[in-house]
């Protein structure tokens, strides 16, 4: 084989390995990138656009692949040239790779130009300033300062330290006069030290920082003498004229041996000086005239005299810096500008690709508008003798025109006739700019009434998780008094105590409590008496008039009525007369995340439920998800009905009445289709018990209630914003990946008043929630398939509608839509993604993570003082703490590029949510270093923190949604303050499969699912502290006899017992064995009358024996005063009780 096939072989592999390379990023980014790249004019670097984050990536290693397949492919035709005959081949390859390498790169350098072009012509004002706005906002957030401080503690230290300056002022100030002038005083001077603790410095550009190197450089030479003259440095840097000087007149420095060059002209001009001293003496003179010229001419440009300041010795300004330490300043100062650069460049390049997109998203826009426009102004039009063709509109749809045929039609008008035209299209345009104005200022209205509910109902939801806390410490306390529940049951897999205590209370109330004779084929009827079935109970609600004032049991308004009858459908969920219809919007997106028409309960609707079928006594128990947990409502089927017929005939009512008693049965509030299924009025019930009364329920928010009802977490995100420029493909690329992730997606539509005549003539219905099924991107086509509201209700009628002319055979094939009649009543629908942003006003995220997709880790551990894990963060807040490193750590490992939501509950390992909530934060570290092993982190900043939770934050849950790349990273969760106590649990999903444990403290899982800190010690210590445990809580002498037989060979203690039992049958041994229990028994009792000095009564025989105390007393953490709690009732008094 000849040497130019071995170099072949090795550029062909070269060739395929770069190739690929290059192919396989490209289809990543252009999938990523939603063809959105700028090319530099240099072509380097590469930008592309990712719709999905609103930001840019560099894609510069993208392209480098191809540029070394054309470096290569042109040395191998070097190499032909020089080693393989005939030549032909070598010039062939690479006259051809230089052809593709011109052609390929005027087209790269050439594809921003035209495209920025063409978006020239749409881009306005508007869109140029919310480009700007969302890339500077990216690129501040990208630069932001990494910070630990919590704002809660930085106010807090404000308001100390004010109230600590008025209160000297006051003390000081000698009168009310001097202590106002004090305080004035203070308040102008010390407030500002207390704020620029926090301050965070502005950005230096790059120009500041190019200005501040030049500064250092300037003052690395010269220095400003006293009387603002600049002197040259005696220590300075040299300049190049300098440096010629010593090299070639003096002879010193690095470079001195070139002076040996010198000598020639030194001795010509010797032998002319002696020989010819006339000549040389006139062209001295003028040679010296002219340089004293030059340099007087310098020194006054310069606005100094250097030469006269050295040889005077003239006194610096101020004492000049250290020449080194100026030097050491320049490096750091041009890595800074080069990153400053850089982050500038990414902003301008972010910029320009906003603008391609938002020009994109305008020409939509526009067609819709334009459309419309047409519409709605065709009367005025035509009285301005202006009338648009029949055929300019294909549909009844707003988002699809025929743009050449009104380009050819308006090129028909008359001058003065477009002249009209424009005016009035000016006109409608500054009248939708109006229109968009009031919605976006509704929508911020709506975000602050938001924010006030929530502030409103926490109280509430406090004192509602305080109450759960003191039933479940009643409950655990008698059952641990009773024996009933024992250790090895707790850390059974799925134990829920709140599912255990459920139980209890739904079997007492089967045994009769809180009952009432039944009817209706019930021998006993529960009534909830925190919630009475009267009036009290619908105290404010708007409807309370219309309401009869006796409730009926569900077995009253129809006999055959059962808690889930053919499965959970959106269709089940009616709305009556209380007006929550956030909330049961809410429950018809939860009712059809499993499926519609399959007869099955759906699952998040299932798990809402403890009492899993129809009960006997109408008590039925459900699970609300607040304050981080899962909590229980227990509920009778007592429900408010309308008045009967002859109390609605006295009333006066019509007979649209009548049509509505028959459809819910006479069920006053939400029901099914004949009250047939329960399901639905018993949500409804338990948030009216939740909330204190029905009145409650009539202000809500359907996000608020999927995150009760789902446990997820949940946002609403409005479309009038988020559709409008630049933002609009972003908003479609988080539609297609919150589908791809199966999460729960329904939409609001506009209110009526918002709506044009032609959209309600569309068959919407208005002021609805409509649950989203797809979101599907086919053939170019943006389509999303929706579900009508519940109820009898018109499908939309518009493009893409069952019956559009837009289907064609290939997308009712993929899109599985049937033809014409075939579709029948479904109500679901398609419509296109302009139509949705049209006609719909928000869209409601729910971030369910589907357990057959993601994949899920849970951790339970807590910040304790004990095990060295409540250090804290090191801030100025915290001067107790002792180092991140005692704080509670993790160690996550990820075996491939991994989508990972971490949650931290502040809840204990039974689920139970304290009711002291900690400011804490989670930081996700990367040790730079070390990839496949995780450490303590002993420092934060930017360049190891991959992710956090932002600054520490008094919530009960914080959540961290990241991208992460595969290798190993410590997982910190730290609260604020050193000292700081409480459990907590970390919440680790993700969609491909990850490695969670803990790293500190050096823990292992014991027998009851707990973090243990203490060794286990030695495998005979661990069986036989098994078998005492076992031996203690075992109530039969078989299991003593199991353990027996299994550890007989390591406890001494029970030898005897077991050579009985391989000698003896087991008969004999079950006799040993409970002859001890009764002597251990009998021995226990001696031991306690001995330390009491009292001898045992039998109390059974005695009934006038004093009985044991059931109250106990607890202190009340937010009231400061004790409280009394009895354990066998598990009432709680704040009297102190006569028999205490």
């Amino acid at each position: 084989m000849s040497f130019f096939s071995c170099l072949s072989i090795v550029f062909v592999v070269l060739l395929l390995k770069y190739s690929m390379q290059f192919v396989a990023g490209w289809i990543v980014a252009k999938s990523s990138a939603d063809e959105s790249v700028f090319y530099s004019p240099y072509l380097f670097p590469v930008f592309s656009y990712n719709a999905f984050t609103n930001n840019v990536v560099d894609e510069t290693q993208t392209v480098m692949p191809l540029y070394m397949v054309f470096l290569l492919a042109f040395l191998w035709g070097v190499a032909g040239v020089m080693f393989f005959d005939p030549l032909g081949f070598g010039v062939g390859l690479c006259s051809l790779v230089l052809l593709a390498f011109a052609g390929v790169t005027a087209h790269l350098c050439a594809v921003t130009p035209v495209q920025m072009g063409i978006a020239s012509k749409y881009v306005n004002e508007m869109i140029l300033k919310d480009a700007s706005e969302a890339a500077q906002s990216v690129s501040n957030r990208r630069r932001q300062p990494f910070t630990i401080e919590s704002p809660e503690f930085v106010e807090q230290e404000r308001r100390e330290k004010k109230a600590e300056l008025e209160f000297q002022a006051i003390a000081y100030g000698g009168g009310a006069a001097s202590a106002f002038a004090s305080r004035k005083k203070a308040a102008k001077t010390a407030e500002p030290e207390v704020e620029d603790d926090v301050k965070v410095e502005p950005r230096r550009t790059s120009g500041d920082i190019a200005l501040d190197i030049e500064d250092v450089d300037r003052q690395c030479r010269i220095i400003t003498a006293i009387h603002g003259l600049e002197v040259t440095r005696p220590d300075g840097l040299l300049t190049w004229q300098e440096v010629r000087e010593d090299v070639f007149e003096h002879g010193v420095g690095p470079f001195g041996f070139l002076y040996a060059f010198t000598v020639p002209p030194r001795v010509l001009r010797f032998i002319r000086w002696k020989y010819l001293p006339s000549t040389l003496k006139c062209r001295r003179k003028n040679k010296r005239g002219g340089q004293a010229d030059d340099q007087q001419a310098d020194t006054l440009e310069r606005g100094g005299i250097t030469a006269l300041a050295i040889s005077n010795h003239v006194t610096p300004a101020s004492p000049p810096r250290d020449l080194v330490e100026l030097l050491l300043q320049l490096p750091e100062f041009d890595a800074a500008l080069d990153r400053e650069f850089y982050e500038e460049t990414r902003c301008v390049i972010h910029l320009q690709l906003l603008m391609l997109t938002a020009s994109d998203a305008r020409l939509s826009r526009e067609k819709i508008l334009f459309q419309k426009f047409l519409r709605e102004n065709r009367f005025k039009l035509m009285s301005n003798g202006i009338s648009p063709p029949a055929n300019v509109f294909r549909t009844s749809s707003f988002a699809s025109i025929d743009i050449p045929l009104v380009a050819v039609w308006l090129l028909s008008l008359t001058p003065e006739a477009r002249a009209r035209f424009h005016a009035l299209k000016a006109a409608f345009n500054e009248e939708m700019e109006r229109t968009d104005a009031i919605v976006d200022a509704e929508d911020r209205a709506a975000l602050v009434a938001q924010k006030e509910l929530r502030e409103y109902w926490a109280p509430r939801e406090a004192d509602q998780c305080r109450q759960r806390m003191q039933e479940f410490l009643a409950r655990r306390l008698r059952r641990e008094s009773e024996g009933i529940l024992t250790e090895e049951e707790e850390s059974k897999p799925g134990y829920d105590e709140g599912i255990v205590n459920a139980r209890e209370a739904l079997l007492e109330i089967e045994s009769g409590y809180s009952c009432v004779p039944g009817e209706f084929g019930r021998s006993l009827q529960f009534v909830d008496r925190e919630f009475p079935p009267d009036t009290t109970s619908l105290a404010g609600c708007l409807c309370e008039s219309e309401i009869a004032p006796q409730w009926k049991v569900s077995s009253a308004i129809n006999i055959a009525s059962g808690l889930f009858d053919g499965g959970t459908d959106p269709d089940d969920v009616r709305v009556g007369r209380l007006d929550d219809a956030w909330l049961l919007s809410a429950l018809s997106i939860m009712a059809a995340s499993g499926g519609v028409d399959d007869g099955k309960v759906d699952l998040l609707i299932d798990r809402l439920f403890v009492t899993k079928q129809t009960s006997l006594t109408g008590a039925y128990a459900l699970r609300l998800y607040q304050n981080c947990q899962w909590e229980t409502v227990i509920v009778d089927d007592y429900f408010p009905v309308l008045y009967d017929a002859a109390e609605r005939e006295a009333a006066g009512l019509g007979a649209d009445e009548d049509v509505e008693l028959s459809v819910s049965a006479g069920a006053a509030f939400a029901h099914s289709r004949d009250f047939e299924e329960l399901w639905v009025p018993l949500v409804e019930k338990a948030f009216a018990k939740y909330y204190g009364g029905y009145a409650g329920l009539e202000r809500g928010y359907v996000h608020h209630a999927l995150r009760v009802l789902s446990g997820c977490e949940c946002e609403e995100v409005f479309l009038a914003p988020a559709a409008r420029g630049a933002l609009k493909k972003t908003l479609w690329q988080q539609l297609k990946l919150f589908r791809k992730n199966r999460f729960l997606l329904g939409a609001a539509s506009l209110p009526s008043e918002h709506a044009d005549p032609a959209l309600r003539a569309s068959g919407l219905v208005f002021d609805a929630c409509y649950v989203i099924y797809d979101v599907r991107d086919v053939d170019g086509a943006q389509l999303l398939q929706l579900r009508n509201p519940p109820g009898d209700h018109q499908e939309w009628k518009g493009d893409w509608s069952d019956g559009s002319r837009l289907w064609t055979r290939r997308l009712r094939k993929r899109l599985d839509v049937r033809k014409g009649n075939d579709t029948g009543d479904d109500n679901t629908f398609w419509m296109s993604f302009d139509d949705f942003c049209h006609a719909f006003r928000a869209l409601y995220v729910c971030r369910y993570y589907d357990p057959d997709k993601w994949t899920v880790k849970t951790m339970d551990a807590r910040f304790s003082r004990q095990d060295a894990t409540a250090s804290g963060l090191p801030t100025r807040h915290n001067p107790g703490c002792t180092g991140l490193d005692n704080n509670p750590h993790f160690s996550l490992r990820v075996s491939r590029p991994t989508e990972v939501i971490i949650t931290v509950t502040q809840v204990d390992a039974r689920g139970m949510a304290p009711v002291t909530v900690l400011p804490i934060a989670v930081y996700v570290v990367a040790h730079q270093d070390q990839k496949d092993r995780a450490r303590r982190v002993t420092a934060l900043n930017q360049d190891n923190v991959t992710a956090h939770s932002g600054v520490p934050a008094r919530n009960r849950e914080v959540c961290v949604h990241c991208e992460l790349a595969a290798r190993t990273y410590t997982l910190l969760v730290a609260a604020y303050i050193s000292g700081m106590e409480g459990p907590f649990r970390v919440h680790v999903q993700s969609n491909y499969p990850v490695e969670l444990q803990q790293l500190w403290p050096a823990a292992w899982k014991t027998g009851n699912g707990t973090i243990s800190t203490a060794p286990p010690g030695t495998l005979v210590e661990r069986m036989a502290e098994k078998m005492k445990q076992t031996v203690a809580e075992s109530a039969t002498g078989a299991k003593i006899l199991a353990k027996t037989h299994e550890l007989a060979d390591k406890i001494v203690a029970g030898a005897a017992i077991v050579d009985s039992a391989m000698r003896d049958e087991e008969s004999i041994l079950e006799e040993q064995l409970a002859k001890q229990q009764q002597e251990e028994a009998e021995e226990a009792e001696r031991e306690q009358a001995r330390l009491t000095g009292k001898k045992k009564k039998k109390q059974q025989a005695d009934p006038d024996a004093p009985q044991s105390n059931p109250w106990i007393e607890q202190w009340n953490e937010d009231a400061g005063k004790p409280f009394y709690f009895n354990k066998q009732t598990g009432v709680s008094s704040w009297e102190k009780p006569d028999d205490f």
